[in-house]
């Protein structure tokens, strides 16, 4: 069985370890999060722009 010390010692191994985990785990989800605040006006004027381009493409179909 293990003493006190011991017992101690592996649960802050184990704190340490999954502290580490998470700090690295919650940079990437700030990073993805940077990265999503990029794309999202990109996506938008994109978007926008298919739709009219469609629309467009639509009319002269209609005429042709």
């Amino acid at each position: 069985m293990h003493n006190p010390a011991e017992k101690r010692d592996e649960i802050q191994s184990r704190y340490d370890t999954n502290l580490s985990k998470y700090n690295s785990a919650q940079q990437q989800i700030n990073t993805l999060q940077v990265e999503i605040r990029k794309l999202e006006p990109l996506l938008i004027e994109d978007n926008g722009a298919l739709k009219v381009l469609n629309e467009l493409l639509d009319s002269n179909e209609d005429n042709a």
